[in-house]
């Protein structure tokens, strides 16, 4: 994957060391608020009603969030922006095979995105602690995360290569709304 030229653009166009700086204290300044705010409730840390276990649960939430919408924006802008400025029949026609093109707008169109999960982690951790919850669990909700998060941002690259001109924040509200419908269908059969 690291010798993907596809890869390596989006990671040289969306890393740069401001964005990730940016991302570090926004991702910071964020988990300082929760942890702040959720010590000072009266409930205990431990136990699936206690602050450590709100806080792990909304952080997955968070991600799920950034990772599901915010990706899936960005591979949706991917083909799109490829398509606007003319260059997307010039990647069709390098050396790449399409499995190639395709897997480094996968992996590279949302990079950003996962650095920013990646600076949540160790907030993650600390209410993993304090909530007293396995470790062996957390990898798992990372597992479905990761992999749910894949099939979306794998969708909204399918949705961005049949968009026609125009039709771009169509293709951008329908992968909101889809994502909302399923989050909804999920949450009710969790339920019960």
């Amino acid at each position: 994957m690291f010798s993907n030229p596809e890869f390596v653009r989006n990671v040289r166009m969306q890393l740069s060391t401001g964005k990730m700086v940016t991302a570090v204290m926004v991702a910071a300044t964020l988990s300082l608020v929760l942890v702040f705010s959720l010590t000072h409730i009266s409930a205990p840390a431990a136990g699936p009603s206690g602050w450590g276990f709100m806080l792990l649960r909304g952080l997955f939430w968070i991600q799920g969030l950034i990772l599901a919408a915010g990706g899936g924006i960005a591979c949706v802008n991917a083909i799109y922006k490829e398509k606007d400025q003319n260059t997307f029949d010039f990647q069709r026609i390098t050396r790449l095979s399409p499995l190639e093109l395709a897997l480094g707008k996968l992996f590279g169109a949302p990079i950003f995105l996962y650095f920013l999960c990646l600076c949540f982690v160790p907030i993650v951790i600390f209410s993993t602690v304090k909530g007293q919850q396995s470790f062996l669990f957390v990898l798992a909700a990372y597992a479905v995360l990761f992999i749910g998060s894949l099939t979306v941002h794998a969708f909204a690259l399918l949705i961005s290569l049949l968009t026609v001109r125009g039709s771009h924040t169509a293709a951008i509200i329908f992968i909101l709304i889809t994502l909302w419908f399923f989050s909804n269908i999920f949450t009710l059969t969790s339920l019960y």
